[in-house]
């Protein structure tokens, strides 16, 4: 429900133009307390969730987290891209998927199969997202390098 709310709440704002700072802000941050929290108290809980499955996610996300600050503190734009939010889609799909299950106390070898399959795609994405901005990131100071340069 989280995620769909968040959704839904990105799409509105956008559409009448109501985009603040402190949304901007708050949004990633409240995502990233959901995404972790949830993924770090399912460790132990199911086996599909794995510590070094979680660890990746964590790590991502405080990576990227770390990495926006600092790009946007030398006066460049770093918004999210399409693999950012398609890694937010797998994070929460996953998430929400095994939270289901759980929460319905169904336990089968397809649905086993099935989260970790999900699982592993999560991280999959996930570790495609972090690595993509990371080479936008280099890109964009790259720039700002080159301009300094021949100004």
């Amino acid at each position: 429900m989280a995620g769909l709310t968040d959704v839904l709440d990105g799409y509105f704002a956008r559409r009448r133009k109501a985009l603040t700072d402190f949304g901007r802000l708050a949004d990633p941050f409240v995502d990233k307390i959901l995404i972790c929290g949830g993924f770090t108290l399912l460790i132990g809980q199911v086996e599909e969730v794995t510590a070094w499955a979680v660890a990746i996610i964590t790590t991502r996300e405080l990576f990227v987290s770390a990495l926006r600050s600092y790009v946007e503190s030398q006066d460049k734009q770093f918004p999210a891209n399409v693999w950012g939010k398609s890694k937010m889609m797998f994070q929460w799909l996953t998430l929400g998927f095994i939270l289901l299950v759980l929460g319905g106390g169904w336990r089968h070898q397809v649905l086993h199969y099935v989260s970790l399959t999900m699982v592993y795609l999560t991280v999959f994405v996930t570790t495609m997202s972090g690595l993509a901005s990371l080479y936008r990131a280099r890109l964009l100071l790259r720039r700002m390098e080159g301009h300094g340069e021949s100004s």
